[in-house]
Protein backbone atom coordinates (compact mmCIF):
# COMPACT_ATOMS: atom_id res chain seq x y z
CA UNK A 1 0.00 0.00 0.00
CA UNK A 2 1.33 3.45 -0.92
CA UNK A 3 -0.85 5.44 1.47
CA UNK A 4 0.87 7.91 3.77
CA UNK A 5 0.58 7.49 7.51
CA UNK A 6 -1.93 10.35 7.54
CA UNK A 7 -4.05 8.62 4.87
CA UNK A 8 -4.04 5.37 6.83
CA UNK A 9 -5.22 7.19 9.96
CA UNK A 10 -7.97 8.96 8.00
CA UNK A 11 -9.14 5.64 6.54
CA UNK A 12 -9.30 4.06 10.00
CA UNK A 13 -11.25 7.05 11.26
CA UNK A 14 -13.85 7.21 8.48
CA UNK A 15 -14.21 3.59 7.38
CA UNK A 16 -13.81 1.84 10.75
CA UNK A 17 -14.70 4.72 13.10
CA UNK A 18 -11.76 4.08 15.41
CA UNK A 19 -10.96 6.56 18.18
CA UNK A 20 -7.76 8.63 17.78
CA UNK A 21 -5.80 6.37 20.14
CA UNK A 22 -6.70 3.28 18.10
CA UNK A 23 -6.14 5.09 14.80
CA UNK A 24 -2.54 5.84 15.78
CA UNK A 25 -1.88 2.38 17.22
CA UNK A 26 -3.27 0.47 14.24
CA UNK A 27 -1.55 2.73 11.68
CA UNK A 28 1.78 2.36 13.49
CA UNK A 29 1.33 -1.42 13.76
CA UNK A 30 0.52 -1.61 10.05
CA UNK A 31 3.68 0.28 9.14
CA UNK A 32 5.82 -1.97 11.34
CA UNK A 33 4.16 -5.15 10.01
CA UNK A 34 4.69 -4.11 6.38
CA UNK A 35 8.32 -3.07 6.94
CA UNK A 36 7.75 0.63 6.31
CA UNK A 37 8.94 1.39 9.82
CA UNK A 38 11.02 -0.47 12.41
CA UNK A 39 9.56 -1.15 15.85
CA UNK A 40 10.35 1.78 18.12
CA UNK A 41 10.72 4.33 15.33
CA UNK A 42 8.62 7.45 15.19
CA UNK A 43 7.24 9.01 12.01
CA UNK A 44 10.59 10.74 11.35
CA UNK A 45 12.50 7.42 11.65
CA UNK A 46 13.96 8.39 15.03
CA UNK A 47 14.05 6.23 18.15
CA UNK A 48 13.14 6.92 21.75
CA UNK A 49 14.31 5.46 25.06
CA UNK A 50 12.39 5.68 28.32
CA UNK A 51 13.58 4.56 31.75
CA UNK A 52 11.28 4.83 34.77
CA UNK A 53 11.60 4.12 38.47
CA UNK A 54 9.08 4.29 41.30
CA UNK A 55 10.61 5.86 44.38
CA UNK A 56 9.69 6.13 48.04
CA UNK A 57 10.11 9.91 48.30
CA UNK A 58 7.97 12.88 47.43
CA UNK A 59 8.39 15.08 44.36
CA UNK A 60 10.18 17.93 46.16
CA UNK A 61 12.70 15.57 47.78
CA UNK A 62 13.43 13.89 44.44
CA UNK A 63 13.80 17.22 42.62
CA UNK A 64 16.23 18.46 45.27
CA UNK A 65 18.24 15.23 44.96
CA UNK A 66 18.42 15.40 41.15
CA UNK A 67 19.76 18.97 41.22
CA UNK A 68 22.24 18.28 44.05
CA UNK A 69 25.92 17.56 43.50
CA UNK A 70 25.34 13.90 44.47
CA UNK A 71 22.34 13.56 42.13
CA UNK A 72 24.03 15.24 39.16
CA UNK A 73 27.01 12.91 39.56
CA UNK A 74 24.64 9.97 39.03
CA UNK A 75 22.38 11.01 36.14
CA UNK A 76 24.25 13.82 34.35
CA UNK A 77 27.87 12.97 35.20
CA UNK A 78 29.16 16.50 34.52
CA UNK A 79 32.84 17.43 34.80
CA UNK A 80 31.78 19.82 37.56
CA UNK A 81 28.50 20.42 39.37
CA UNK A 82 26.19 22.83 37.54
CA UNK A 83 23.65 25.35 38.61
CA UNK A 84 20.73 23.85 36.66
CA UNK A 85 19.15 26.77 34.82
CA UNK A 86 17.87 27.31 31.26
CA UNK A 87 20.74 28.15 28.91
CA UNK A 88 23.43 26.48 31.04
CA UNK A 89 25.71 24.30 28.92
CA UNK A 90 27.32 21.09 30.16
CA UNK A 91 29.80 18.41 29.25
CA UNK A 92 29.74 14.93 30.76
CA UNK A 93 32.57 12.63 31.77
CA UNK A 94 31.18 10.00 29.37
CA UNK A 95 31.56 12.22 26.29
CA UNK A 96 28.22 14.01 25.88
CA UNK A 97 27.50 17.72 25.87
CA UNK A 98 24.43 19.88 25.69
CA UNK A 99 22.32 22.64 27.12
CA UNK A 100 19.58 22.89 29.71
CA UNK A 101 16.55 24.20 27.81
CA UNK A 102 13.51 24.39 30.09
CA UNK A 103 12.68 23.74 33.71
CA UNK A 104 9.36 23.33 35.46
CA UNK A 105 10.40 23.13 39.11
CA UNK A 106 9.57 19.86 40.86
CA UNK A 107 8.12 18.47 37.60
CA UNK A 108 10.28 18.53 34.48
CA UNK A 109 13.70 19.35 33.09
CA UNK A 110 14.35 19.36 29.32
CA UNK A 111 17.78 19.53 27.68
CA UNK A 112 19.61 19.10 24.42
CA UNK A 113 21.95 16.10 24.43
CA UNK A 114 24.66 15.44 21.87
CA UNK A 115 27.72 13.38 21.09
CA UNK A 116 30.53 14.88 18.98
CA UNK A 117 29.88 12.24 16.29
CA UNK A 118 26.20 13.13 15.87
CA UNK A 119 24.96 15.53 13.20
CA UNK A 120 22.24 16.93 15.44
CA UNK A 121 21.34 17.04 19.13
CA UNK A 122 18.75 14.77 20.71
CA UNK A 123 16.40 15.72 23.55
CA UNK A 124 16.39 14.38 27.10
CA UNK A 125 13.45 15.10 29.35
CA UNK A 126 13.40 14.20 33.01
CA UNK A 127 9.95 14.09 34.56
CA UNK A 128 8.80 13.55 38.12
CA UNK A 129 5.27 12.31 38.64
CA UNK A 130 3.84 12.55 42.14
CA UNK A 131 2.08 9.50 43.59
CA UNK A 132 -0.01 9.09 46.76
CA UNK A 133 1.76 8.42 50.03
CA UNK A 134 4.87 10.56 49.49
CA UNK A 135 5.97 8.51 46.50
CA UNK A 136 7.01 9.54 43.01
CA UNK A 137 7.95 8.17 39.62
CA UNK A 138 11.16 9.28 37.94
CA UNK A 139 11.11 9.25 34.13
CA UNK A 140 14.08 9.68 31.80
CA UNK A 141 12.80 10.12 28.23
CA UNK A 142 15.37 10.46 25.43
CA UNK A 143 14.08 11.24 21.91
CA UNK A 144 15.56 11.88 18.48
CA UNK A 145 17.99 8.94 18.51
CA UNK A 146 19.09 8.01 15.00
CA UNK A 147 20.19 4.37 15.25
CA UNK A 148 19.54 1.20 17.22
CA UNK A 149 23.09 0.84 18.60
CA UNK A 150 22.96 4.33 20.12
CA UNK A 151 19.43 3.62 21.34
CA UNK A 152 20.61 0.55 23.30
CA UNK A 153 23.64 2.39 24.73
CA UNK A 154 21.42 5.22 25.93
CA UNK A 155 18.76 2.83 27.25
CA UNK A 156 21.41 1.23 29.48
CA UNK A 157 22.72 4.64 30.57
CA UNK A 158 19.30 5.92 31.65
CA UNK A 159 18.26 2.66 33.32
CA UNK A 160 21.47 2.68 35.32
CA UNK A 161 20.89 6.34 36.27
CA UNK A 162 17.33 5.57 37.45
CA UNK A 163 18.56 2.60 39.50
CA UNK A 164 21.38 4.62 41.09
CA UNK A 165 19.03 7.49 41.97
CA UNK A 166 16.76 4.91 43.63
CA UNK A 167 19.75 3.73 45.68
CA UNK A 168 20.37 7.29 46.87
CA UNK A 169 16.75 7.61 48.00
Amino acid sequence: NSWTYKEIVQFLKTKHRLTPWWQQGVAYGFEVATGRRKAGQDAKSKYMVTATKSLACDVKELWKLLLSKKGQAVWLKPYSTLKILPGVQFETIDGFFGEIRTIAENRRLRMYWQDADWEKHTVVEIQIVGRPGKKSILVFNHTGITDTRTKETLRLRWRKAADEIANLV
